[in-house]
């Protein structure tokens, strides 16, 4: 399967839990399941991109930036994620810290989708592409 397609999947799935959790805010056991959905598949994500999609990515000169940016957000998100586990779900402050949290994630999935995932479907072979996707399901059925 293509990685790009597998990592546009992952985006979708990460914006409808963090959509629900937008609305879920003041009941907290709601919460805390979808938070830990949300925590799952953003890990499964982030581990798909840093492993396996990024370390081939890096060495092709024009997306490097991209990758080191990359990287970066998703250090961004594991701090906030932690930050995240130590409040209570219905304080004052959790609602407010996820929904930063999620605004620097849609900026970030708007940036692959936009810009590296069509530099990868111009740059890098239809092979490839499909060889890390195989890596990616690979991965995540040794999970």
């Amino acid at each position: 399967m293509n990685a790009i397609a597998l990592l546009k999947k992952d985006h979708e799935e990460l914006i409808e839990i963090m959509a629900k959790l937008e609305f879920a805010a003041d009941n907290g056991a709601e919460v805390d399941k979808l938070f830990q959905d949300f925590k799952k598949s953003f890990h499964q994500h982030d581990n798909a991109e840093d492993e396996i999609i990024y370390p081939v990515f890096k060495d092709i000169p024009e997306f490097k930036k991209l990758i080191n940016k990359g990287y970066q957000a998703h250090h961004i998100v594991e701090v906030a994620l932690l930050e995240l586990r130590l409040i209570p779900f219905l304080s004052e402050s959790w609602a407010p810290k996820f929904s930063v949290l999620r605004d620097s994630i849609l900026v970030h999935l708007e940036e692959e989708e936009n810009v590296l995932f069509p530099m990868a479907e111009a740059k890098v072979s239809e092979e490839i592409l499909n060889r890390l996707g195989n890596k990616i399901l690979q991965q995540r059925s040794n999970v």
